[in-house]
């Protein structure tokens, strides 16, 4: 009996020992010593920190003060569950205004940075355009202009991100933000329906240039699919046959 009381006691302790790892690991070491034990977190902090200093915020007060807010935001986790809600809550703000602030920003931060920061500042531009291009999926508005606009500001964001991205220097980012920009145009709602589609194609497959060989099999799966699909669609279509069609897909 004493020894299974004595069996009990350090099983005890060891799973005390267990607990203390986690603090250790994420209270107890330096910030320092943890970012170079996980270097992913130690590229988004110092990525994050680099953003928040940069110059490229000079300016960005006033009527830039939400689109400050909102680029702080994807900077900081870029994914849907944490900029999605912060979008949603502002779509009256997601209008023509807002997107040409962003490619005005954009294109004037990125020109005046050094090529890491405008490599950073690139990426989170196309993660906006992203996120901005998801919330034609859940708005639930019944107005076209409304569902339509976030696609607009999505197609400035992806414009100005290959400012910087060229195939030569950024080869992966420059083919998913041209898969992203066929995306948009395949979508759209304004403009001429064959016109926009045209595009799509010629974005798909200026991507399919870089997304090829066994490094690149379901990028390319993924591009292909849609660029097939476009390629059977009718062109001349009416855009008020496939309006909702775009807008859905």
């Amino acid at each position: 009996m004493q020894q299974i009381k004595m069996m009990g006691q350090r099983l005890l302790q060891f799973g005390r020992k267990l607990l203390f790892i986690p603090f250790f690991i994420f209270v107890a070491l330096p910030s320092t010593l943890l970012m170079q034990i996980f270097p992913t977190l130690r590229r988004q902090l110092q990525s994050v920190a680099r953003f928040s200093s940069s110059p490229a915020w000079d300016g960005l007060d006033g009527e830039f003060e939400f689109l400050q807010k909102v680029l702080r935001a994807v900077a900081k986790d870029p994914r849907p569950q944490s900029v999605g809600p912060v979008l949603q809550a502002n779509l009256d703000c997601l209008d023509e205004a807002f997107g040409e602030q962003l490619r005005t920003w954009g294109t004037e931060a990125i020109s005046r940075a050094e090529v890491e920061d405008a490599s950073d500042i690139a990426a989170i531009i196309v993660n906006l355009g992203n996120r901005i291009q998801e919330l034609k999926e859940g708005d639930g508005s019944a107005d076209l202009t409304v569902r339509a606009a976030p696609l607009e500001i999505s197609i400035l964001a992806y414009d100005t991100a290959l400012t910087f991205y060229t195939e030569a220097d950024f080869p992966k980012q420059w083919a998913m933000t041209h898969y992203n920009l066929g995306n948009a145009y395949r979508q759209r709602a304004n403009g001429d329906r064959a016109e926009n589609l045209q595009k799509a194609i010629a974005a798909y497959k200026l991507a399919l240039q870089v997304f090829k060989g066994k490094e690149y099999i379901k990028e390319q799966q993924l591009v292909q699919h849609h660029l097939d699909n476009l390629e059977r669609e009718p062109l001349q279509a009416a855009p008020s046959e496939k309006l909702e069609e775009v807008i859905s897909t």
